[in-house]
């Protein structure tokens, strides 16, 4: 049963986080996605929300922080990649992050 109650857990703080992402509350958001992350730590659209937030916040490198650590687990996952791609092609990637980034695209 634990688990199940964790799955609900996370999902229904990753819905809450969804909701204020939308609304541009997105401190309060990252709140709730923290808390999803405490009942699992391997659910990628989890880690693909936190990103938006950085982007809007413009803290491109916890952006690419949060893309990294999904591919690190799954150097294929598509949303990731595009999401690094996008941010290259716009200049957003610190120089900071440069060489980690160019191992994926």
């Amino acid at each position: 049963y634990k688990d199940i109650f964790s799955e609900k857990n996370q999902n229904a703080f990753k819905n809450f986080g969804m909701v204020l992402r939308n609304k541009k509350l997105y401190e309060q958001a990252l709140e709730y996605y923290t808390q999803a992350l405490n009942h699992t730590d391997k659910n990628e659209s989890i880690f693909i929300e936190l990103a938006r937030i950085s982007v809007e916040q413009k803290k491109y490198d916890n952006c690419i922080d949060f893309l990294l650590n999904i591919l690190k687990n799954n150097d294929k996952h598509y949303t990731a990649l595009k999401f690094l791609s996008w941010l290259k092609n716009n200049n957003l990637i610190p120089d900071s992050h440069k060489n980690a980034v160019i191992n994926y695209l």
